[in-house]
Protein backbone atom coordinates (compact mmCIF):
# COMPACT_ATOMS: atom_id res chain seq x y z
CA UNK A 1 0.00 0.00 0.00
CA UNK A 2 1.44 3.34 -1.05
CA UNK A 3 0.33 6.80 0.10
CA UNK A 4 0.47 9.97 -1.97
CA UNK A 5 0.18 13.63 -0.89
CA UNK A 6 0.53 12.79 2.80
CA UNK A 7 1.94 16.29 3.30
CA UNK A 8 -1.58 17.69 2.73
CA UNK A 9 -2.88 15.63 5.63
CA UNK A 10 0.04 16.79 7.78
CA UNK A 11 -0.68 20.48 7.09
CA UNK A 12 -4.39 20.16 7.87
CA UNK A 13 -3.65 18.27 11.09
CA UNK A 14 -1.28 21.10 12.07
CA UNK A 15 -4.05 23.61 11.38
CA UNK A 16 -6.46 21.82 13.73
CA UNK A 17 -3.75 21.51 16.40
CA UNK A 18 -3.08 25.27 16.08
CA UNK A 19 -6.78 26.00 16.63
CA UNK A 20 -6.77 23.76 19.71
CA UNK A 21 -3.65 25.51 21.03
CA UNK A 22 -5.26 28.91 20.41
CA UNK A 23 -8.22 27.78 22.50
CA UNK A 24 -10.84 29.55 20.38
CA UNK A 25 -12.65 28.67 17.16
CA UNK A 26 -15.02 30.91 15.24
CA UNK A 27 -18.08 29.95 13.23
CA UNK A 28 -17.93 31.63 9.82
CA UNK A 29 -21.69 32.20 9.96
CA UNK A 30 -22.47 30.01 6.96
CA UNK A 31 -24.31 27.41 9.05
CA UNK A 32 -25.88 29.73 11.63
CA UNK A 33 -29.39 31.13 11.60
CA UNK A 34 -29.38 32.87 14.97
CA UNK A 35 -27.22 35.28 16.97
CA UNK A 36 -24.30 32.84 16.94
CA UNK A 37 -23.40 33.81 13.36
CA UNK A 38 -19.74 34.58 13.17
CA UNK A 39 -19.30 34.07 16.91
CA UNK A 40 -16.20 32.64 18.53
CA UNK A 41 -16.39 29.91 21.15
CA UNK A 42 -13.79 28.28 23.40
CA UNK A 43 -12.54 24.99 21.96
CA UNK A 44 -13.98 23.15 24.97
CA UNK A 45 -17.52 24.14 23.90
CA UNK A 46 -17.23 22.52 20.48
CA UNK A 47 -18.14 18.82 20.23
CA UNK A 48 -14.98 17.21 18.89
CA UNK A 49 -16.79 13.88 18.57
CA UNK A 50 -14.53 12.09 21.03
CA UNK A 51 -11.22 13.08 19.41
CA UNK A 52 -8.73 15.10 21.47
CA UNK A 53 -6.59 15.73 18.41
CA UNK A 54 -6.91 15.18 14.67
CA UNK A 55 -6.35 11.59 13.62
CA UNK A 56 -6.25 9.80 10.29
CA UNK A 57 -6.11 6.14 9.50
CA UNK A 58 -6.44 3.54 6.79
CA UNK A 59 -7.29 -0.07 6.25
CA UNK A 60 -7.60 -2.53 3.41
CA UNK A 61 -11.02 -4.18 3.43
CA UNK A 62 -12.72 -6.74 1.27
CA UNK A 63 -15.82 -5.55 -0.51
CA UNK A 64 -17.38 -8.98 -1.10
CA UNK A 65 -16.16 -11.33 1.65
CA UNK A 66 -18.42 -13.40 3.82
CA UNK A 67 -17.60 -14.51 7.34
CA UNK A 68 -19.40 -17.54 8.79
CA UNK A 69 -21.80 -17.37 5.82
CA UNK A 70 -22.81 -13.76 6.48
CA UNK A 71 -21.94 -10.73 4.35
CA UNK A 72 -19.59 -8.66 6.47
CA UNK A 73 -16.80 -6.15 6.15
CA UNK A 74 -13.50 -8.01 6.49
CA UNK A 75 -10.52 -5.72 7.08
CA UNK A 76 -6.83 -6.62 7.31
CA UNK A 77 -6.07 -4.62 10.48
CA UNK A 78 -7.92 -4.50 13.80
CA UNK A 79 -7.27 -0.76 13.96
CA UNK A 80 -6.09 1.81 16.48
CA UNK A 81 -9.38 3.73 16.35
CA UNK A 82 -12.87 3.31 14.95
CA UNK A 83 -15.22 5.51 12.94
CA UNK A 84 -18.78 4.32 12.37
CA UNK A 85 -17.75 0.92 13.69
CA UNK A 86 -14.96 0.43 11.13
CA UNK A 87 -11.32 -0.07 12.22
CA UNK A 88 -8.51 2.19 11.02
CA UNK A 89 -4.73 1.92 11.42
CA UNK A 90 -3.09 5.28 12.16
CA UNK A 91 0.68 4.65 12.20
CA UNK A 92 1.47 5.53 8.56
CA UNK A 93 -0.87 8.56 8.62
CA UNK A 94 0.17 10.02 11.98
CA UNK A 95 2.40 13.05 11.31
CA UNK A 96 4.19 12.40 14.63
CA UNK A 97 5.10 8.84 13.65
CA UNK A 98 8.45 7.95 12.07
CA UNK A 99 6.45 5.77 9.64
CA UNK A 100 4.39 8.75 8.40
CA UNK A 101 3.69 8.43 4.67
CA UNK A 102 5.75 5.26 4.36
CA UNK A 103 4.44 2.40 2.21
CA UNK A 104 3.26 -0.76 3.95
CA UNK A 105 3.76 -4.23 2.50
CA UNK A 106 1.04 -6.78 3.25
CA UNK A 107 0.14 -10.17 1.81
CA UNK A 108 -3.47 -10.49 0.60
CA UNK A 109 -5.38 -13.45 -0.75
CA UNK A 110 -7.12 -13.02 -4.10
CA UNK A 111 -10.22 -10.93 -3.60
CA UNK A 112 -12.01 -7.65 -4.11
CA UNK A 113 -9.96 -5.30 -1.88
CA UNK A 114 -10.30 -1.56 -1.39
CA UNK A 115 -8.23 1.00 0.47
CA UNK A 116 -10.34 2.89 3.03
CA UNK A 117 -9.57 6.06 4.97
CA UNK A 118 -11.00 7.40 8.22
CA UNK A 119 -10.57 10.86 9.69
CA UNK A 120 -11.48 12.09 13.17
CA UNK A 121 -11.20 15.45 14.90
CA UNK A 122 -11.30 17.53 11.72
CA UNK A 123 -15.07 18.18 11.94
CA UNK A 124 -16.62 19.58 15.13
CA UNK A 125 -20.21 19.86 16.35
CA UNK A 126 -21.40 23.47 16.72
CA UNK A 127 -21.73 24.56 20.38
CA UNK A 128 -25.10 26.30 19.89
CA UNK A 129 -26.73 24.69 16.88
CA UNK A 130 -27.56 21.05 17.49
CA UNK A 131 -26.92 18.69 14.58
CA UNK A 132 -24.64 21.11 12.75
CA UNK A 133 -21.03 20.09 12.19
CA UNK A 134 -18.36 22.51 11.03
CA UNK A 135 -15.23 21.51 9.10
CA UNK A 136 -12.18 22.87 10.90
CA UNK A 137 -9.85 21.53 8.19
CA UNK A 138 -10.12 19.30 5.15
CA UNK A 139 -7.79 16.28 5.40
CA UNK A 140 -6.75 14.63 2.18
CA UNK A 141 -4.51 11.75 1.23
CA UNK A 142 -4.44 9.39 -1.71
CA UNK A 143 -3.13 5.87 -1.94
CA UNK A 144 -3.23 2.63 -3.83
CA UNK A 145 -2.95 -1.08 -3.35
CA UNK A 146 -0.17 -2.25 -5.66
CA UNK A 147 0.15 -5.79 -7.00
CA UNK A 148 3.36 -7.37 -8.33
CA UNK A 149 3.39 -7.85 -12.10
CA UNK A 150 1.87 -11.18 -13.08
CA UNK A 151 -0.13 -11.68 -9.89
CA UNK A 152 -3.76 -12.60 -10.41
CA UNK A 153 -5.89 -10.11 -8.41
CA UNK A 154 -9.25 -11.87 -8.45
Amino acid sequence: VSFFDAWKLKEHARLVEAVIAEGLYCDDGATSTDDSQGSCFPVEQWDRNGFDRPIAGWNVCSVTDREFGVNTTVCVFDGDFFIDGLPFRSNELDPQSSAFGAPKRIELYAGDWELRYGFGGFRWGHPRIEGVDVDVAFPAVRGSVCYPVGVKTA
